[in-house]
């Protein structure tokens, strides 16, 4: 579990859960997401993709996550809300499915809880 308190809006956690690399995140309206650190593009790690001495707070925009590699956008339930033109579009996001892993949050009394 996480306090709330170290998670203000636009701000950005690397941690890892049941085995797997999260990033776990607030939207600028304040609103939480947990997805796979990985992009589904070319399974980057997505912090690595940011120059040196850049802020983790870069890769949340407004109300998404941002793979600086590739610039591909996820929204909170893991679906795709952008690719850039001249890139392929994957299947799952043709036919609307979320194209990365998310899990289940839930904040309650001053905690951020993570489920799958």
């Amino acid at each position: 579990m996480i306090h709330s308190s170290e998670l203000c809006d636009g701000d950005i956690s690397e941690l890892s859960f049941d085995g797997q690399d999260l990033l776990l995140f607030r939207t600028a309206s304040g609103e939480l997401g947990a997805l796979s650190a990985y992009c589904p593009h070319m399974q980057s790690y997505i912090p690595n993709g940011l120059a040196p001495g850049v802020s983790l707070r870069e890769l949340v925009r407004g109300e998404d996550l941002v793979c600086p590699f590739h610039g591909w956008r996820f929204d909170r339930s893991g679906h795709s809300t952008g690719i850039p033109p001249g890139q392929p579009i994957p299947k799952k996001v043709a036919r609307g499915e979320p194209i990365t892993t998310s899990w289940a949050l839930r904040e309650q009394d001053g905690w951020i809880q993570i489920s799958k």
